[in-house]
């Protein structure tokens, strides 16, 4: 969709003739580091983050992706829980500011919300999430009152959608949103019961995929209205201009197997954006290497790229998918009427400890009843009851309810080129036409070495078995590998996988990085308690393109 707001963001207007939203700064702390572009290198080149941290009590796997000792705000990892959350939120919210040209003295009107899951609470009580996030935003020099919220794995992208919400609302002109989420002893505890946690290697869309293992996590965005950006020449790693959500309404852990309400949310995205799928190169799936939840999210990415429609071959080959845009505001955070819980608390363990994950024992339902809403918790609606929440909704902070981790997430998308060579053929194989060596090995190749496979639709990728499953700030986090995807044209490999599943529609880097052709991106988180949200994003315009950050 081409065209000019008339404030310098030329190229690009949003859906129904809204300029596009700014990203003007990102940052992060992951098991693999800080720097935006030290980290994206890393998982080009198919590294992971994961090691050893014992555990007092059994586990499936001791295994998890923790923030390397002497992160930027995490200097004391033995350090209460909320301090940690509080000192790794500050930090890097702090080098979000500095990254998008603003300085400790320009952040007073800056409006700072901020999404997680059970986040410090899940072990013991203690302030509430308001307070912390309260806190944080006092220490990065704003004066204004934040926002907090919690809807499980989906918190870092309703995250997003409600400072989207209210900027696009006029509340504020410039949103420094995040999440930030760090391991406690009760979150492993409960996705070991729950099963969720895999007892090997976390394969994303794999055949013999058995679950996901946990990560920390922080992650922020500097959102700003165009005209706010424009006044100031900020720098743009890119453009928000979708968003959207939707609630299965089926119970505290299981995901819609239909794929149904997933796909809710991101047509919704995609036509708040006016983009069609066709457009979209790329998307982040949430996943999670869940069995059930891989399961569902293919099966929702399939009702906006049918199998039929995607380049033949293998799933890792086929090309699919398209970015969905949001009618009328966001649905974020939605489902104040969707049972939440928290991962201690369901699906006990079985008496011989077997089990694929929360969905083992659990009959999936056909997801008739999901249903957007808005995104400050309006009750789940009936399959047909569609109504979007409206941006003049979007001021409340949040919530309660939210369980940690995520059963039902799902992985993003992809860029729409892959290496080349034969697409036609039976049989998943990677991009380099035979099975994937080990993360590190020579299979790592580099993505512009892959040219695109024409006609083929938006590669997915997923980033979990290398950064680990941050619950809350996953949204936030995986966000802004689309712009870095965006931004460079090329996607990593999804770690550890081999044997793509039956019937994933689009294609997948399997053993090194491939290219994605142009046009915008997806990200896909599917949380506990139904919570589906998508983003789209788009690269920044041609001559606004700043470091933000980045490299």
């Amino acid at each position: 969709m081409s065209g000019s707001t008339g404030n310098g963001t030329s190229g690009v207007v949003a859906g129904a003739g809204r300029a596009p939203l700014h990203v003007s700064g990102a940052a992060w702390a992951t098991a693999l580091g800080t720097g935006l572009d030290e980290v994206w290198e890393q998982l080009l080149a198919g590294r992971t983050g994961q090691s050893e941290a014992p555990s007092a009590e059994p586990l499936r796997n001791n295994r998890v992706a923790a923030l390397p000792p002497g992160t930027a705000g995490d200097e004391e990892p033995d350090g209460g829980t909320v301090a940690r959350h509080l000192a790794v939120a500050t930090a890097t919210g702090a080098r979000t500011l500095a990254g998008a040209g603003l300085g400790p003295d320009d952040a007073g009107d800056v409006l700072v919300v901020i999404g997680t899951s059970l986040g410090p609470h899940a072990d013991r009580p203690g302030p509430s999430l308001y307070d912390w996030v309260a806190e944080a935003a006092r220490r990065l020099g704003s004066r204004r009152e934040p926002v907090a919220l919690s809807t499980a794995c989906s918190s870092g992208s309703d995250a997003i959608a409600v400072a989207a919400d209210l900027l696009t609302a006029g509340v504020a002109e410039r949103c420094l949103v995040g999440a930030v989420d760090l391991l406690t002893p009760n979150k492993r505890r409960g996705h070991s019961r729950l099963r969720t946690m895999s007892r090997g290697e976390p394969r994303s869309f794999d055949r013999d995929r058995d679950g996901m293992l946990l990560g920390e996590a922080g992650g922020f965005l500097l959102l700003e209205t165009a005209a706010a950006a424009d006044a100031r020449q900020a720098p743009c790693l890119g453009l928000l201009t979708g968003w959207g959500a939707s609630n299965n309404a089926l119970g505290p852990t299981e995901p819609d197997a239909s794929g149904t309400a997933a796909a809710r949310a991101m047509r919704a995205a995609l036509d708040l954006a006016g983009r069609s799928p066709t457009e979209v190169a790329v998307i982040s799936t949430h996943g999670t290497g869940t069995v059930l939840n891989d399961a569902a999210e293919s099966a929702g990415l399939a009702l906006l790229w049918p199998p039929a429609q995607a380049a033949p071959g293998s799933a890792d080959e086929a090309g699919a998918g398209s970015v969905a845009r949001a009618a009328g505001g966001t649905a974020a955070g939605a489902g104040g009427g969707a049972g939440t819980g928290s991962a201690t608390g369901s699906a006990p363990d079985r008496a011989d400890g077997s089990g694929d994950g929360p969905e083992a024992g659990a009959a999936p339902g056909p997801g008739a009843g999901a249903g957007t809403g808005s995104a400050r918790g309006a009750a789940a609606g009936t399959v047909g009851g569609v109504g979007p929440g409206t941006a003049a909704e979007a001021g409340a902070g949040a919530g309660g309810g939210a369980g940690t981790g995520s059963a039902a997430e799902a992985g993003p998308g992809s860029a729409a080129e892959a290496a080349p060579g034969p697409v036609a053929g039976a049989g998943p194989r990677s991009a380099a036409g035979g099975l994937p060596g080990s993360a590190d090995g020579a299979a790592a190749g580099r993505a512009d070495e892959a040219g695109p496979v024409a006609g083929a639709g938006p590669v997915a990728f997923a980033t979990k078995g290398a950064l680990g499953h941050s619950l809350g700030a996953t949204g936030v986090v995986e966000a802004i590998t689309v712009l870095l995807a965006l931004r460079d044209r090329r996607v990593p490999p999804v770690p550890h996988l081999e044997r793509v599943m039956d019937g994933f529609p689009l294609r997948l880097p399997v053993g090194r990085a491939l290219g994605i052709g142009g046009g915008c991106g997806l990200s896909q988180t599917l949380g506990f308690g139904g919570f589906n949200t998508c983003l789209l994003l788009e690269p920044a315009p041609v001559g606004r393109r700043g470091e933000g950050g980045g490299r």
